[in-house]
C-alpha cells in the first residue's frame, strides 16, 4: 500500500464532501471518480506494465492484460477496466440524470477494491454514545432504523427501545 497515494485519496475524498456541502445550496455538485486498472497506454504501450510482467511471468503482453494481470490483482470482472467505461461514469454523473448525486466517491474498478461492512456491537455503538460521531449513525432496533440524537451539551443518545 503506498500511503503518501492512500493520503492524497483520502484528503480528496474529503474534500469532496466538504465542497459538496459548501456548494450543493448553490446548485454546484461536487462528485469524484476513483478508477481501477484501466487498460490505458501505461499497459499497452512497448515497455509497459504488460511487458514488465509478461517478462516475469514468461507469458506474452495480450496473456497479461487478458488473463495475468486481472488474476493477480483478483479482479471481480476478470478484465481490465476499458477506458470507454470511466468515461461513461463520468458522462453519468456530470447529466441531468444524477442531479441529486453530489459528494460521492465513485468507483470503476472492476471489483479491485474489496470491502465488507458490518453490523456495530454494542459496545461499540456504546463508544460511539461517548465519542459523539461527526455524523449520525443509524441502526436497527426491532425492525426500525433509529438515528442517534444529540442532547443541548452536544452529547449522541440512542433512541430508548420500547417493549
Amino acid at each position: 500500500m503506498n500511503v503518501d497515494y492512500s493520503a492524497a485519496k483520502a484528503g480528496m475524498n474529503n474534500l469532496t464532501q466538504a465542497l459538496s456541502e459548501e456548494y450543493g445550496p448553490q446548485g454546484i455538485r461536487v462528485n469524484t471518480v476513483s478508477p481501477g486498472p484501466v487498460r490505458t497506454a501505461w499497459w499497452t504501450e512497448e515497455g509497459g506494465a504488460a511487458d514488465i510482467i509478461a517478462a516475469q511471468t514468461g507469458t506474452d503482453r495480450d496473456a497479461v492484460m487478458d488473463t495475468v494481470a486481472p488474476e493477480m490483482m483478483k479482479l471481480t470482472t476478470g478484465r481490465l477496466v476499458d477506458p470507454q467505461e470511466v468515461a461513461d461514469a463520468i458522462a453519468l454523473l456530470v447529466s441531468p440524470r444524477s442531479a441529486s448525486t453530489t459528494g460521492s466517491d465513485w468507483v470503476v474498478d472492476a471489483g479491485f477494491l474489496k470491502s465488507v461492512r458490518r453490523r456495530l456491537s454494542a459496545s461499540r455503538r456504546r463508544g460511539l454514545e461517548r465519542g459523539a460521531p461527526s455524523r449520525p449513525v443509524s441502526r436497527t432496533v426491532r425492525g426500525c432504523a433509529r438515528a442517534p440524537r444529540r442532547s443541548h451539551t452536544g452529547q449522541v443518545r440512542w433512541p430508548r427501545r420500547t417493549p
